[in-house]
């Protein structure tokens, strides 16, 4: 039986993680590996210690590969951080033979027309992704192929980012012993396992908390319409909590973990907590609430920076779907409820799911990235090739997708 296997990197600012999935042919999707190291030398999503996050890497795709039980030569490896950018653009062109109808051909050369933006120089197209076409002047057209008319646009969403940024995650990759085959956007990887199809049809925003920053992307009947990245996340609730309480900051940790409440609603105000010793002062008591007052607020600001993007774009009225947290941030108690109240929509947890295997350390929002990213190169058959021989095949990408799609 034909199977296909693919090994992802999620390098996060708190932690490394690597996923093995592999796809046996008309069978579900099984995990069988997952390897996670803290993460050193990577700092909101951009490489800051070359050696640190080599090691890091290695030490993931080490323990990935303890369970899955075979080398790992090549990897798919997920780029997120504040550096990404994404933007929309039309493109079109011309048909020359209207009777004959659009061809597949016609449909990608007005897909590069709409890649054709001006970048500076060092800033590169990391996905073209194409969700609507318009035909003669009647837009909402998914598949034109066959279609007749004279002038084809295409409407695409771009993210850009930072060449520097992923040249130095390609060497890092490089440099731990596999081979970096594709570079995908993270945010991807983690809708491909947590959102249902039904979620993205009727509008969804996905929300990936992570250690340093928080991802967003919104999809709308089913395609990803906008990303955006806030520059906020876990790490910064646990300052919070380490200033407020006068804590070391793994101490801080440890208590949010344990006793983090994301809405003060959900506190008893005469429960205390007990905590540790720390700057030569004995254990203290202090009521939950006041650990509540603290988190809080951060985690009220990453909701409101996201739904003021989406006010801005005009898209809020539009999403039915709800909101998906997902990430470690997502792992906070009440983080859904506070969601809710913000967006005055439903709000859920999303674990990874839609793949079997015995990896139950994987169903952890944590992961969500890693095992989606995985999913996403089996699906896409991205981890099967060697490298290209640049960073990125972006048009080859486009096309890739755009056969996948149809």
């Amino acid at each position: 039986m034909k199977r296909t296997v693919a090994c992802a990197l999620d390098i996060g600012s708190t932690k490394v993680a690597a996923a093995v999935v592999e796809n046996p042919e008309e069978r579900r999707p099984r995990l069988v590996g997952l390897g996670v190291a803290p993460a050193c030398g990577v700092r909101r999503g951009v490489v800051v210690d070359l050696f640190g996050a080599v090691d890091s890497i290695r030490r993931a795709v080490r323990d990935a590969e303890m369970i899955f039980g075979e080398p790992i030569s090549l990897v798919v490896a997920g780029i997120g951080g504040e550096h990404l950018k994404s933007l929309h653009s039309r493109g079109g062109i011309s048909v020359a033979h209207s009777s004959l109808g659009i061809s597949l051909q016609e449909m990608q050369r007005a897909v590069a027309q709409a890649r054709s933006v001006s970048l500076p120089h060092d800033r590169e197209i990391f996905h073209t992704i194409p969700f609507e076409y318009v035909l003669d002047g009647q837009p909402g057209i998914k598949d034109p192929r066959g279609m007749s008319g004279w002038r084809l646009e295409a409407d695409v969403h771009l993210v850009t980012g930072s060449t520097t940024a992923a040249q130095n995650l390609y060497r890092c990759v490089e440099k731990a012993g596999v081979e970096p085959c594709d570079l995908v956007l993270s945010i991807l990887g983690a809708a491909e396992t947590v959102l249902v199809p039904a979620e993205k049809v009727r509008g969804a925003i996905l929300l990936d908390i992570g250690g340093a920053s928080t991802h967003m992307a919104v999809f709308l009947e089913g395609e990803l319409l906008h990303t955006f990245v806030i520059p906020l996340g876990g790490g910064n609730v646990t300052n919070d909590v380490a200033i407020g309480l006068r804590l070391e900051p793994p101490e801080a940790e440890e208590l949010k973990k344990n006793f983090g409440v994301a809405s003060s609603h959900l506190v008893d105000p005469e429960e205390t907590l007990v905590l540790p010793p720390s700057a030569g002062r004995g254990e203290r008591k202090i009521s939950h609430s006041i650990l509540a007052s603290i988190i809080e607020p951060r985690m009220e600001e990453i909701f409101g920076l996201a739904l003021r993007e989406l006010r801005s774009l005009g898209l809020s009225e539009f999403l039915t779907g709800g909101v998906v947290l997902t990430g470690g941030g997502a792992m906070l108690s009440g983080a859904a409820r506070l969601a809710e109240e913000i967006f005055d929509l439903p709000a859920r947890v999303g674990v990874p799911g839609g793949f079997g295997g015995s990896v139950e350390q994987a169903v952890n929002p944590q992961y969500a990235t890693a095992v989606g990213l995985a999913m996403y190169a089996c699906g896409h058959e991205l981890g099967q090739r060697k490298p290209r021989g640049r960073v990125f095949g972006f048009f080859e990408k486009t096309v890739d997708w755009m056969k996948e799609y149809l």
